[in-house]
């Protein structure tokens, strides 16, 4: 817990500097997950809860920002897609899934539950839009 919240308040100087040690408190709690902090969640809700900009999508623009260009787009897009799916001989992203078991917790597990293949197991529900969520707190997914 201490690590994590050392770690939030690297990533936040707001959260370091201006609110108050409850607040970083309930970052933490707010993300529990079946009864276990989960640190990806505590992370993901130090983003503003407006919609996305560059300017205000800090952490989420930089987890989808693969190739390091500063900006996510259609080239970001293609990347998770060759990742995540299968790629023929001719270069054409399929819609079929790798079968990999392995867990894989890379920047490509995008809600940090280790499954980004269809190996089957849980799947877990992120928040990368931040909208009508609570900054420094819980995550509410829309459907």
């Amino acid at each position: 817990m201490a690590a994590l919240a050392a770690y939030l308040w690297l990533l936040s100087p707001d959260l370091r500097i201006v609110q108050p040690i409850e607040t970083t408190r309930q970052a933490i709690l707010q993300s529990l997950r079946q009864n276990r902090v989960d640190a990806y969640a505590a992370v993901l809700s130090l983003d503003p809860v407006t919609p996305p900009t560059p300017d205000t999508w800090l952490l989420c623009g930089h987890l989808l920002d693969v190739n390091g260009d500063n900006v996510f787009d259609e080239k970001d897009i293609d990347t998770y897609l060759r990742f995540l799916h299968f790629v023929d001989g001719s270069g054409n992203i399929t819609h079929d899934l790798p079968t990999d078991t392995n867990a894989d917790f890379s920047r490509y597990d995008l809600n940090g539950d280790g499954f980004t293949t269809a190996s089957g197991g849980h799947r877990e529900r992120f928040d990368l839009g931040r909208v009508g969520s609570m900054q420094y707190g819980a995550a509410s997914i829309q459907r």
